[in-house]
């Protein structure tokens, strides 16, 4: 349970920000860390952004896992 815990928070904070990175040129959380001095504003402008992928990576994963289940029912 620990490693899936470690798992799902590294994906939060670090992969699903790197890959919104790429895809809109700027790191959120990365500019947070430079931009805000405050600890406290910062950490939760840092739980914001992690929210909002963790809505947009259970949104592509539940519109991959349609999109499987619509090919697989029309070619079947």
């Amino acid at each position: 349970m620990e490693i899936l815990f470690d798992f799902v928070v590294e994906f939060i904070m670090e992969i699903l920000p790197e890959w919104i990175a790429n895809i809109i040129g700027v790191n959120p959380i990365k500019i947070f860390e430079k931009k805000v001095h405050n600890k406290v504003i910062q950490n939760i402008l840092i739980v914001i952004v992690a929210t909002i992928c963790l809505i947009i990576g259970v949104l592509i994963a539940v519109g991959i896992v349609i999109g499987v289940v619509y090919l697989i029912s029309k070619f079947a």
